[in-house]
Order: C-alpha cells, then structure tokens, then sequence
C-alpha cells in the first residue's frame, strides 16, 4: 500500500532500511526517495541527521511540505553557518567533526549534492543499484595491491617507520592502520615484540671477518637481519631458506630468522634482494592476498569460478555482495544469496545434508 500524504503521494520520503524487528532493536538506517530514485547514505550516529537534511533539501521547492518543518529547522538549513551546506558537495564533506570522521572512515564519495537547483543533484537510481549496495569491491590483485600500498605509505607517515616494518607490522594488526596506529604510539616496543620486528637499530655487518655460516660451515655468515642472534649465514644458505619457504606456499610470510630461539620475521627486502624473478612473483602474490586472508573477515575472496576479486563488507546492514564477475553471495558465510534464510540456518541445513549423505553412504556400503 502506497504511503499517502495529504491524500497524495508523497514527493519525498524517509525510509527505513533496517528491520527492527529483532532485540535488542539494530541502529537505524535511514535512506531518502525521491520520485522513485533514491539516495543512500552512510550508516551511523550521523545517518538520521543527513538524511532529514536531505530531506528537507528535497522538499524546498514544495513550499507547504517544506513550510511543515519548524522554522528553527529551517533556519538550520538556510543560515550561512549550516554545517549540512558547507565543504566540498562533490565529495560529500561536512565541515567540522563531520568531515574528519568521514575522512578518518576512508568512506568513498557518497555522490550527493546540496545544490538549490534539483536538475544538479546526483541521485542514484534505485533499480539499477540493487546489487551495489555500499560495498567496494577489489576487482583484481592489481586493485588490492594499489590498497596494500597505500595503507603502507599511510603508515609510514605517520610512524616513521620503514616500509618493512610498517608492512610486517600492519599485516600484524590485519592491515587494519586504526588499530595499528593505536597499538604503536601506546607501546611501539610491546607491539615490535609480539610481532617480532626489532628496531633497526644496528649496523649489518660484512661478510669479512665473519664467524663462518652456520648451516653450511663453508662460507662466511652475513648479518642480514636487524637480531641479536649470534648464529650468521651466508647468502646462498639465505636464499636456498627463502626460496624453499615460498616454494611450499603462504606461509613464507611468517617465515622466521633460521636462528636457534630467533624470532624475528624476514624482511620484505631481504626476499626481494635474493630470490629469482618467478619466485619472488609468487611471494609479492601471497603478500597481496594476505590484505584479504589476514583482514580477520574484514575483506573476503569472492567465491566466482577464476575470480580473483575481493569485497569489503557491504553497508547499511546488508550482506549480499554482486562482484563484477557476475556472482552474488553472502559476504557473512560465503554461500550463494539466501535471503531471506539466516547463515545459521543455511550452516545446519547442509550439515544435514552431508549428515544424510554420509548416512546413506555407508548404508550401500559393502
């Protein structure tokens, strides 16, 4: 049944995207209609109020809707001083809190425009949106490695650390920099310690007058890594260590210093310096990946047939995900869409089913 306003239908509306159902009640979230298009906005302790501002927008030109709003409202939305009109629309900032909370969140522009003239707002058509609802998608290794980078340099700057440090001690805080940052600058050496990445600190030392390799025995060790093992090796033993480790899969990324007790994580550089062309690919794949594998469910693969794609968990409560590759799936549980069946019952249905399969398996068995 259509919602009716005065006897007609109403030129805009706030609707309720959450069902509230459940309890304890989930945080609502609002979104904006407008004559059957509609403007989705960020969730949030901010949601209710861009979305009555946009509201209000919207209804401007309808002076008797418009007039309904209490005057000091209104006087909010048309004084100079109006948080909701100030910044750059294009990018959908706010000035204030309101613009360092949304560019501390790393949100993507959320396409809306304050403009008087309604012909300049960018409205998002409804229909045509239902299977890119607030999420982002990582299309290739090449888009997560462009992110891997950029969490990196962001890191870096505002640490000071090197890009090996940085890059071993975010996948540490499952590449997440709010935590990273958190744990730094509360107790750096706390951090570097269960991690184990020590200070660089030290000067490496050459391979003249050194202890001979500890492995082989043959040749002089290197100080190649930032320990305080008193075990050296040299190159070749180095290298055949490291070539062995990615060689045998993604666990050459927690790969240790070879040293008795030593637990400090290789280096990065130290990889790319000694291994060959094709075996270091493989190593800067699994370093890629580990943006998703170690995002603690953060980010997840899509499931698609030789897809190589990776989404970030949708917005606005839902959890369906449509990859470019055309697949859509639950980001919670990884199963094809099942709404409106919970992942929970879905889990124990196949339970049941391999539980049946099993049963009736061994019951034809010789």
């Amino acid at each position: 049944m259509a919602v009716k306003h005065l006897g007609q239908a109403p030129s805009a509306f706030l609707r309720q995207t959450v069902d509230q159902t459940p309890t304890p009640k989930p945080v609502p979230h609002y979104e904006v209609v407008v004559l059957q298009k509609v403007w989705k906005l960020r969730p949030g302790n901010r949601n209710l109020l861009e979305a009555l501002a946009l509201l209000m927008h919207a209804l401007r030109k309808n002076s008797r809707s418009y007039n309904s709003f209490p005057q000091s409202l209104r006087n909010v939305m048309e004084g100079s001083a109006n948080p909701w009109l100030s910044g750059d629309p294009e990018r959908g900032e706010k000035s204030g809190d309101v613009c360092k909370s949304a560019q501390s969140a790393q949100t993507q522009p959320l396409g809306y425009s304050f403009e008087d003239d309604d012909d300049d707002v960018d409205f998002v058509d409804e229909e045509n949106d239902a299977d890119r609802r607030l999420q982002h998608i990582f299309q290739s290794l090449t888009s997560l490695e462009a992110e891997r980078q950029r969490l990196m340099r962001e890191a870096v700057e505002c640490t000071g650390l090197n890009e090996d440090e940085a890059v071993l001690l975010l996948r540490g805080c499952a590449w997440d920099v709010a935590v990273f940052n958190e744990a730094f600058f509360e107790d750096a050496e706390a951090l570097r310690s269960r991690i184990g990445v020590a200070e660089e600190d030290c000067q490496m030392s050459s391979a003249e007058g050194a202890p001979l390799c500890s492995i082989c025995f043959s040749e002089p060790g290197e100080s190649l890594m930032p320990c305080q093992a008193p075990e050296l090796f040299c190159r070749d033993c180095w290298r055949q260590y490291l070539e062995q480790a990615v060689q045998e899969g993604r666990g050459c990324l927690d790969l240790r210093c070879p040293a008795v007790a030593c637990k400090e994580l290789v280096r990065p550089s130290l990889f790319a310096s000694l291994l060959s062309a094709p075996l270091l690919e493989r190593y800067q794949r699994f370093l890629t990946g580990s943006l998703v594998d170690d995002s603690r469910g953060k980010l997840r693969w899509c499931p698609g047939r030789n897809c190589s794609a990776a989404a970030g968990e949708p917005l606005g409560g839902l959890q369906e995900v449509t990859c470019p590759c055309g697949t859509s799936w639950c980001f919670r549980c990884g199963n094809d869409v099942h709404l409106p069946v919970t992942c929970e019952t879905v889990r124990r249905w196949e339970e049941k089913n391999r539980d049946e399969g099993l049963v009736q398996h061994t019951a034809i068995s010789p």
